[in-house]
C-alpha cells in the first residue's frame, strides 16, 4: 500500500470509494466541495491498494481555494483495515 496526493482525477475517483452507508459525506457531496474548490487535490492523500485501488482518503476542506481549516473526510473503504491511517 502507499500514501500520495492524488491527482485531481485520483480525487475525483476518491469521492466514489466505497464507504459505510449512512456515515459521513456522499460522493455527491464531496464532488460539490470539489467543484467548488474547497476540496482540493494538493490539500488530500489517498491511500492505494498493491493493485493501484483506492482504500483510504484524507480531505482536508478549506472556506475558499486558498487554504484547507478542516480535516473534513477521514475513512477508508468499508471493512478494510485503517492500520495506514495511524503508520504515517
Amino acid at each position: 500500500m502507499r500514501i500520495e496526493t492524488p491527482t485531481a482525477e485520483l480525487l475525483q475517483q476518491a469521492a466514489h470509494m466505497p464507504t459505510t452507508p449512512g456515515i459521513g459525506m456522499t460522493p455527491e457531496q464531496i464532488q460539490t466541495e470539489i467543484a467548488s474548490g474547497r476540496l482540493q487535490p494538493r490539500w488530500s492523500q489517498v491511500a492505494l491498494d498493491d493493485d493501484g485501488s483506492i482504500v483510504g482518503r484524507a480531505l482536508w476542506w478549506g472556506r475558499d481555494e486558498h487554504k484547507p481549516i478542516a480535516l473534513d473526510v477521514w475513512d477508508a473503504v468499508a471493512g478494510h483495515d485503517m492500520g495506514w491511517l495511524v503508520k504515517k
